[in-house]
This record gives C-alpha cells, structure tokens and sequence, in this order.
C-alpha cells in the first residue's frame, strides 16, 4: 500500500511541475509522453518544424527536470 501512495504522490508532483511549464513546453511534453506521439506528428499537430519540436521538448524536459529537483547524469 505504501508503494502505490508513493506512486500517487509522485504522479502528483509530475503534473504539478508540467502545469508550470511555459505553454508550449507543456503542450510537446504532454503531446510527446501522455499520448505518445512523435516528433513528426507533434510538429505536424502544432504546425511547427520537427527541429522546432525537437528543441521545445528538450528545453521542457530541462525545465521538468529541474523543477522536480532531479540531476541528469553527465
């Protein structure tokens, strides 16, 4: 039971921090690991670039991380 309120809880924090991403970042996140879209099909979605796509969910991925408190490994 504490593993599944440790989940809850977790899942909770994710969808706090995606909520303060900036619209856009926020949009590709959601686009590209909720409904599992490609990069192709999120820049065909947004009538953006796949580059532009690309750079908009590193950026928010970056911005994520840092606002769950994580490191990336180097």
């Amino acid at each position: 039971m504490n593993q599944d309120a440790d989940r809850v809880s977790w899942a909770l924090e994710v969808a706090r921090a995606i909520e303060e991403l900036p619209a856009a970042e926020r949009s590709v996140v959601r686009l590209a690991y909720f409904e599992q879209l490609s990069q192709a099909r999120i820049a065909e979605r947004l009538s953006l670039s796949k580059r532009e796509v690309s750079g908009v969910l590193a950026a928010g991925m970056s911005r994520l991380t840092a606002l769950l408190g994580l490191t990336t490994a180097s």
